[in-house]
């Protein structure tokens, strides 16, 4: 009997140097809408992000994503559409070696 299984190699994804990259941190009210109306606006935005996080906390829910580094007229656009949306309590954004934190304050970039 044959083994006719074969490993594909496939080349690693090239990393982003971490000076590269914009850490978001969204504060919502509890709403079980808010997360897919993130994602919908993220979307529809062309945002490609690398990671990102939902932490549902006793206070609301904590969103969390990365991305490239945007051009500030794109950020700016895309934070007050983020600030936007119905249940979004507060919009971070932190750039850098810094990463974003569910249980840290960053300062707005901008």
């Amino acid at each position: 009997m044959h083994n006719y299984s074969r490993r594909v190699q496939r080349p690693h994804p090239l990393k982003t140097p971490r000076d590269q990259l914009m850490d978001f941190t969204i504060e919502t009210h509890i709403c079980p809408q808010v997360t897919l109306r993130v994602l919908g606006l993220l979307t529809q935005q062309n945002v490609e992000y690398g990671t990102l996080s939902v932490d549902h906390q006793k206070r609301g829910i904590v969103i969390q994503f990365t991305t490239k580094v945007l051009q500030p007229e794109h950020l700016e656009k895309l934070r007050a559409k983020l600030e936007a949306i119905v249940m979004v309590r507060e919009v971070t954004v932190t750039t850098g070696i810094i990463h974003a934190s569910a249980n840290m304050q960053f300062p707005k970039v901008g």
